[in-house]
């Protein structure tokens, strides 16, 4: 999260670490606006989350990601 949190400001955005989102905000026209956490309510142009916050009509598969820890008794060829 760290290195996607500066990234996120270089380029003026706001990341929210440690905050438990309780509720998405989505307009009439269907888009997501906001998010509220607690009492506090953040909007924003483009709102990027885990699919599991969003409502199951707003979530389309794009890709996968894979992930794997990988123990070896060798090196990897051409890596330092």
């Amino acid at each position: 999260p760290e290195g996607f949190s500066r990234l996120c400001a270089i380029h003026g955005g706001t990341f929210m670490l440690n905050r438990d989102v309780d509720e998405v905000l989505i307009g009439e026209d269907g888009k997501a606006y906001g998010v509220m956490a607690g009492n506090e309510m953040a909007k924003a142009k483009m709102v990027i989350g885990d699919p599991s916050y969003f409502p199951k009509s707003m979530v389309r598969a794009t890709g996968q990601v894979v992930r794997s820890i990988c123990f070896l008794n060798h090196p990897i060829p051409n890596t330092n």
